[in-house]
């Protein structure tokens, strides 16, 4: 059995905070499944993409995109599955020729649902400045980034 409702609620109200501070028009879709799912169905990655497709106009058009300290501020309505958990997420990827970043993995991680967080705020950051070699021109290196999670309660 998966925890589907759990993750799928968490990832909602990830979409929905990232929606907030961006003032991108947003309301998630009411899940009418009935019973456990695997946490993602085609309406919810719809409305991801939605989401990115927002936050990637808002990148073009030069304003600021907001996703730093969401994942950490996280609420959950299913407090007794994350609640109390923390820890660092470590994850690897490429920064190209051009700054890009790709082939995005998890390293280390702490729980399902802030790993996939951790690569959701990867994929969202803007170009890196790529690594120069002694002739100054740009090269692929690999990149690690820890990203710290904590939902304790204080």
């Amino acid at each position: 059995m998966y925890k589907g409702k759990i993750k799928c609620e968490t990832l909602k109200s990830i979409r929905k905070r990232i929606a907030d501070v961006n003032d991108i028009p947003y309301e998630p879709i009411v899940c009418k499944h009935q019973g456990d799912c695997m946490g993602t169905c085609p309406a919810c990655e719809s409305e991801m993409r939605y989401i990115e497709n927002q936050l990637n106009i808002r990148k073009l058009a030069g304003k600021e995109i907001k996703i730093d300290r969401l994942a950490s501020d996280l609420v959950c309505t299913e407090k007794e599955h994350i609640t109390g958990k923390h820890g660092t997420v470590v994850v690897e990827f490429i920064v190209e020729r051009d700054g890009s970043i790709s082939y995005i993995e998890v390293v280390q991680g702490i729980d399902p649902i802030f790993d996939e967080e951790a690569i959701f705020i990867i994929q969202k950051m803007n170009k890196f400045k790529p690594a120069l070699n002694n002739d100054g021109r740009p090269y692929r290196s690999r990149f690690r980034l820890p990203i710290l999670f904590d939902l304790s309660e204080k």
